[in-house]
């Protein structure tokens, strides 16, 4: 469902605060949907929780992949680089995933390449995403909304 990051340079282009090269497009179900120059004309939406995470769900059409990324500034202990093995589980549907850790020693992060479609549909559908690792459960989200969100992140695809 997942895969290993492989992309070089994928974990620098991915940051926190869009960049010069990001537009925010809309916002949709509590998410803002971004499109950005430095993904190729690319789009994805962010959103910040309760428990201080923040998500970005996209695709990146410069590196032909679909990702999502969670950040918080509680995960100052993550690696950047190192390869971190998670389960995402969205109301039970569990995903297994090798999260791929990028920090700047003041907020750590986790970004994971989606191979399945599937689990973008789950993503929309579902009403809670819960992120583990081998300690346990490091995120409870709230996914309402995400269903609009999605769908406004595909509209902005594809009005490229």
């Amino acid at each position: 469902m997942f895969r290993n990051i492989t992309l070089a340079g994928f974990a620098l282009m991915m940051s926190l605060a869009p960049g010069q090269a990001a537009e925010v497009v809309g916002e949709a179900g509590g998410w803002e949907i971004y499109r950005d120059a430095n993904m190729g004309g690319g789009c994805y939406m962010t959103s910040a929780f309760e428990d201080g995470s923040v998500v970005q769900v996209g695709f990146d059409l410069k590196e032909d992949a679909a990702f999502m990324a969670v950040f918080n500034s509680d995960w100052t202990d993550i690696t950047d680089g190192k390869a971190y093995p998670m389960t995402i589980d969205l109301d039970g549907q569990e995903w297994e995933a090798d999260g791929h850790g990028v920090s700047d020693h003041e907020i750590g992060g986790i970004i994971v390449l989606i191979e399945n479609e599937e689990f973008l549909t789950d993503l929309a559908l579902k009403n809670t995403l819960s992120l583990s690792n081998s300690e346990g459960e490091v995120a409870l989200l709230d996914l309402a909304g995400t269903r609009d969100a999605v769908i406004a992140t595909a509209d902005c695809l594809g009005a490229n």
